[in-house]
């Protein structure tokens, strides 16, 4: 069973990148649930790959039987959160729960997922579940986070598969346990980087660190990542023209772009 981490620093493309391996893989599993924690998997929904569900107080007190129900009527699920942080990790905790106990395969994808697994207070036993025994369960696994410093330990341990785009933060360079330069995850970083296998220069400029492409409007175009798995393979990827070749729509938020005042 695959675990997959993708991440990249906030603006990077990370959730229509995630957003792409899920309209690919959720008609696979006989069960999926997306925990979507700003609201940005619509486009699953509107495309008729999953249910949409509000997770409000009252439904965030369902018990694991309940989600199993639930899933059973509704087995591909997107969850948007209504609810405080701590609130969402109980229902990530039961959801992941329920997927282990179903017959059947299972697909657990979390977005903002330092939030649930987090480095201060660590990952609630059943999500730590589905990636460590998981695979003997039928249950496979996306984490999605733009904060890998704040990324617990643990479940960073159990990704046997990576999807890495640029981060600006040493910190969180210094949390991608790979086995080549972290450099190329560096964005700002100017000069070629020595010693990166082949595999990963970029096909019209060599050894560089991953680039992002925007608009004039500043929105991102497309976006170079890392792909690495535990069997050693590798390679770099490119995000542009994604978008055109997906069924489905991203409605993720760009944000609004802030222009300079003049200054005298």
């Amino acid at each position: 069973m695959t675990h997959l981490l993708l991440g990249g620093v906030s603006g990077w493309g990370k959730s229509i990148n995630a957003q792409a391996w899920l309209e690919r893989n959720l008609a696979e599993f006989d069960h999926a649930v997306i925990l979507d924690y700003k609201d940005e998997y619509r486009g699953v929904v509107k495309a008729g790959l999953a249910s949409w569900v509000g997770v409000d107080a009252e439904l965030a007190r369902l018990s694991v039987a309940g989600w199993q129900k639930l899933l059973q009527n509704n087995p591909r699920l997107v969850l948007a959160r209504a609810v405080d942080v701590e609130t969402w990790r109980t229902v990530a905790n039961r959801v992941a729960a329920a997927l282990l106990e179903l017959d059947g395969s299972g697909l657990f994808a979390f977005d903002e997922a330092h939030f649930v697994a987090s480095q201060r207070k660590g990952t609630p036993d059943r999500v730590i579940e589905v990636a460590t025994t998981g695979r003997s369960m039928g249950v496979s696994s996306i984490a999605i986070t733009q904060r890998l410093q704040k990324l617990d330990e643990d479940y960073l341990s159990q990704c046997n598969e990576k999807i890495l785009g640029g981060f600006t933060s040493e910190r969180d360079r210094k949390k991608l346990d790979v086995e080549y330069s972290v450099d190329v995850h560096n964005p700002e970083r100017t000069a070629a980087i020595r010693g990166l296998p082949e595999e990963l220069h970029a096909d019209d400029d060599g050894p560089v660190p991953v680039r992002r492409w925007t608009n004039e409007n500043g929105q991102t175009t497309g976006s170079e990542w890392i792909y690495s798995n535990d069997r050693g393979e590798r390679q770099r990827l490119d995000t542009t023209g994604l978008p055109d070749r997906m069924e489905t729509t991203h409605y993720g938020p760009e944000g609004q772009h802030l222009d300079m005042p003049e200054y005298a």
